[in-house]
């Protein structure tokens, strides 16, 4: 299994908006990605973390090159 961590902080007025986009956009994207194992997102604050699990580096390294990854990010 590996993890990949993703961090950043968003405008505290704004922190439902990226909740919203997390759960509608981002999450239905990881789910379509070959070897996705699971997601965590947190948010405390402004600070936000997303952990990503996947079964290879190697669908951790076709993430990158995924077209539904690029358009969301």
């Amino acid at each position: 299994m590996i993890a990949r961590i993703w961090r950043t902080a968003v405008d505290s007025q704004r922190a439902a908006e990226y909740e919203y986009f997390a759960r509608t956009v981002s999450l239905p994207m990881f789910c379509q990605q070959q070897g996705y194992a699971g997601v965590i997102m947190e948010r405390s604050g402004d600070s936000c973390i997303v952990i990503t699990l996947w079964h290879s580096m190697s669908d951790v390294d076709a993430l990158d090159q995924s077209r539904t990854y690029k358009n969301t990010v």
